[in-house]
């Protein structure tokens, strides 16, 4: 990014404009954590990444013990602050690896931060992010804008799947999914 770009960073009066119902991490479900390895499907590998908040932590590392279980790999897990004054590094370690996927577990206000540097800097696939619930909320919509991270998808608490659009969260239900 040269000097006359402007900042990925979300302003901290946007963040607090938007970021309203959705600014607590609550622990994932079962059928939450059953979805997210599902549409992980057959990658080899894959990075973790959470915010600082204890629930996000734990669905990580729920996913991290099933995952490793049959002998898949986990390349790395990343944990980020929900205000810093950039999420370069974090955004970096994600992708350092050059995994399958990262999986993701935060609020939206605190994956959004890190989602927008991966996307200015890096051009990361978002067809390759899976979140868990905490992150798939319309206000992650509202801060990342109409085309960042078009494709990502994730899991809802009751095991339904949500993707990313072009300024839209999509809700599919488990029994439509494939």
């Amino acid at each position: 990014m040269s000097n006359h770009e402007p900042s990925p960073r979300i302003p901290d009066a946007v963040i607090k404009r938007v970021a309203t119902s959705a600014a607590v991490a609550h622990p994932h479900t079962d059928a939450e954590l059953e979805r997210v390895l599902d549409l992980v499907g057959a990658a080899s590998t894959v990075t973790l990444g959470h915010g600082r908040h204890p629930a996000s932590w734990a669905a990580v590392q729920a996913f991290a013990l099933a995952w490793e279980r049959p002998g898949r790999t986990v390349l790395d897990t990343v944990t980020w602050p929900a205000q810093a004054a950039s999420w370069r590094r974090a955004a970096q370690r994600l992708i350092g690896g050059d995994p399958d996927v990262l999986v993701v577990a935060d609020t939206p206000s605190g994956w959004a931060q890190v989602a927008r540097r991966l996307s200015v800097d890096h051009g990361w696939d978002p067809t390759r992010v899976v979140g868990f619930a905490g992150v798939g909320h319309v206000e992650l919509v509202e801060l990342l804008g109409p085309r960042t991270m078009v494709g990502m998808t994730g899991a809802t608490a009751s095991g339904d799947t949500w993707t990313l659009g072009s300024g839209l969260l999509f809700v599919r239900s488990a029994r439509s999914n494939p």
